[in-house]
C-alpha cells in the first residue's frame, strides 16, 4: 500500500457554543469524510457528506437531515446512496411519555433501493434524561407506511407497499464534558413478514479537544433483508459543532 488516509471536515458558522437552553433554540452541521486507498494493483474510495439543523422549541424539537455517500473500487461504482429524514418530537421536554412523527426518503446503490419512501407516528419513553441535555436514553415505537421500488436479488424490480414497526434505541451521554457517546439504532420488521426487515445504526463516540472541536470515529450499518444486502461504513475524523 503506497499511502491510505482519512479526512472528516465537520463546518458550522454560528455565534457561541452552549447547550439548547432557553436562548439557544439552533444547532446546524455540515460533515464530509473520505476515504482514498491506492495500491500497486488497486484504486478505491469512500466519499461521505452529511448535514443537520436542529430546532429545539418548548414543546416540540424539529430535526432535519440529509447524507450522501459515494465511492468506487477499481473504477465500478460501491456506493450512490442519498438520504433525507425529517423527526418530529412533541412534549420531548415537558414529559418522559412523548409523541413523534417521522419521514424519511432514500436511495441506495449499495443496499439496492431505486426509491423508499417511509412516514409514521409513535411513542417515545426516556427512560435517562437530566435538564442540561448532557445524559440521555429512549426507546420509541411506533408504525412506519413503506413505498418502495427495490431490486430483489432474485425477481428483479420490485415495487411493493407495507407497515412496518419501527422500534429504536437512542442514547446521548457526556462524560466530564470531554468524552461524548451517540447512538441511533432501529429494527423495522414487516407487520405481514418478520423476515422482512431493516437495520438501520449510527454510533458515535467523540473526544472533546475544546467546545468547538472533537475528534470522532463514527460507524453506521445498514441493512435490507428483502434485498440481502447490507452495508458497513467507520469513518475517523474531527468535528465542529456549536449552537445558536
Amino acid at each position: 500500500m503506497k499511502w491510505l488516509f482519512a479526512i472528516s471536515i465537520f463546518l458550522v458558522c454560528e455565534q457561541g457554543f452552549a447547550q439548547f437552553n432557553d436562548s439557544t433554540h439552533y444547532y446546524a452541521r455540515f460533515a464530509s469524510t473520505g476515504v482514498i486507498n491506492k495500491t500497486d494493483g488497486a484504486n478505491s474510495y469512500v466519499l461521505s457528506n452529511f448535514a443537520t439543523y436542529n430546532i429545539d422549541k418548548r414543546k416540540y424539537f424539529l430535526n432535519t437531515a440529509a447524507s450522501y455517500i459515494y465511492g468506487e473500487n477499481d473504477g465500478g461504482l460501491t456506493n450512490n446512496d442519498f438520504a433525507t429524514t425529517a423527526s418530529f418530537d412533541y412534549l420531548k421536554k415537558q414529559k418522559r411519555l412523548y409523541y413523534w412523527a417521522l419521514v424519511n426518503y432514500d436511495k441506495s446503490y449499495s443496499l439496492q433501493i431505486t426509491n423508499r419512501l417511509q412516514a409514521g407516528v409513535g411513542l417515545a419513553y426516556k427512560f435517562i434524561r437530566d435538564s442540561t441535555g448532557k445524559q440521555e436514553f429512549t426507546i420509541s415505537d411506533g408504525f412506519l407506511y413503506e413505498a418502495s421500488n427495490l431490486i430483489d436479488s432474485k425477481l428483479g424490480k420490485d415495487d411493493y407497499q407495507t407497515v412496518r414497526n419501527s422500534f429504536r434505541i437512542r442514547y446521548h451521554f457526556t462524560i466530564k464534558d470531554i468524552l461524548v457517546v451517540d447512538g441511533n439504532n432501529f429494527f423495522q420488521p414487516s407487520i405481514l413478514d418478520i423476515s422482512d426487515y431493516v437495520i438501520k445504526a449510527t454510533n458515535t463516540l467523540s473526544v472533546r479537544l475544546y467546545k468547538w472541536l472533537s475528534i470522532t470515529a463514527a460507524q453506521t450499518y445498514n441493512r435490507v433483508n428483502r434485498t440481502e444486502r447490507e452495508n458497513l461504513l467507520l469513518t475517523f475524523g474531527l468535528t465542529v459543532d456549536k449552537y445558536f
